[in-house]
């Protein structure tokens, strides 16, 4: 099994901004990049000689994104290589707030309803996406889902209209398809407390167990 590490990140010329507006306007696109752009480098310890079968992340990434307007799921820039380990290395956006766990702890008192009902409503629509590709997660848990500050500016003068927080389900390493997907060792994912019943008595992962 391969071991990850993550690194944080500048890229200083940045991904492609597909959607850069020229002009104000919607039909003038313009490719363009968002210089020294923040990204976490997902290390793939000993992976210089890795197989199809162990990039199973980016398998599962381009089933779910193929042919797909989706939002709510961690999306990947890109890969590359270690210069000197030669190993595979996912590039990840950074997300500025963290994740979910690390949120609860340090804001739990000050959420009111309304945003609680957001974030819930963000991660159940990427978990739709992701079993909607029949791929079941496996691992989902307040770790696995991370928060970004969005911020609206007004397109003429600058201003902020507008700034909110979103919701992203990763780590989408040990996801299966529901329909490739069988049972066929003893071993079992995730943080206990997140687990269904069901999985400790030997029975399959499913969407259901996503759910739970």
């Amino acid at each position: 099994m391969l071991m990850m590490r993550e690194t944080g990140a500048t890229w200083t010329d940045g991904p492609i901004n597909w959607r850069d507006i020229v002009g104000y306007s919607f039909s003038n696109w313009n490719i363009a990049r968002k210089k020294n752009y923040s990204v976490v480098l997902k290390n793939l310890n000993n992976s210089k000689n890795i197989t199809p079968k162990e990039l199973n992340e980016l398998k599962v990434f381009y089933q779910i994104f193929s042919n797909n307007d989706v939002s709510c799921i961690c999306t990947y820039l890109g890969i590359t290589q270690d210069p000197i380990t030669k190993d595979i290395m996912i590039i990840m956006p950074y997300y500025s707030s963290g994740d979910l766990s690390h949120y609860l702890s340090n804001e739990f008192y000050n959420i009111d309803w309304h945003t609680k009902s957001k974030r819930l409503w963000e991660i159940a629509q990427g978990l739709f996406y992701i079993h909607v590709k029949d791929i079941i997660h496996r691992d989902l848990h307040s770790g696995n889902i991370f928060l970004k500050d969005i911020i609206n500016r007004d397109l003429h003068s600058g201003n902020i209209l507008l700034e909110d927080m979103l919701a992203y389900i990763g780590d989408l390493g040990i996801s299966k398809s529901a329909i490739e997907y069988t049972e066929n060792n003893d071993e079992r994912y995730g943080i206990i407390p997140y687990m269904a019943p069901e999985i400790f008595q030997g029975r399959k992962y499913t969407t259901a167990s996503d759910i739970y």
